[in-house]
C-alpha cells in the first residue's frame, strides 16, 4: 500500500527554505556590518535584513548608503556591500544545502 506523504515533503521544503533564508540573512549581514566603513558607527548598525519564505532582503534604510556604497573611490565611495555578499555566495550555497539535503 502507498502512502501519499506529498504535503508532508512539501511541508518540509517550505519550512527548510524558510530556515535557510533565515540564516543567509543572519550570515549576510553579519559579513556587510564586518565591512562596513565606520566613521559614527550608524551606517553599520543599520544593516538588518528580512527573510520571508523564499527571499531574503540585506539593507539600510538610510540615504547616504548608496552613496558610500557606489560614489567612485577616489570621491570618497568605500564599496563595502556588493563585495560582502558576493564573498559569502559559497556559503549561502552551502546554507541552502544543508538546510534542504536531508529532505
Amino acid at each position: 500500500m502507498l502512502v501519499d506523504n506529498t504535503n508532508e515533503i512539501i511541508e518540509k521544503i517550505k519550512q527548510a527554505t524558510k530556515n535557510a533564508c533565515n540564516e543567509i540573512g543572519v550570515v549576510g549581514t553579519a559579513e556587510v556590518k564586518a565591512n562596513t566603513p565606520v566613521d559614527t558607527g550608524k551606517l553599520r548598525r543599520s544593516y538588518t535584513y528580512n527573510a520571508e519564505d523564499t527571499k531574503v532582503e540585506i539593507g539600510t534604510a538610510l540615504d547616504y548608503a548608496k552613496h558610500v556604497e557606489f560614489k567612485p573611490t577616489n570621491a570618497g565611495g568605500r564599496p563595502h556591500f556588493r563585495t560582502s555578499i558576493e564573498s559569502q555566495t559559497g556559503e549561502f550555497i552551502n546554507i541552502i544545502e544543508t538546510h534542504l539535503g536531508g529532505i
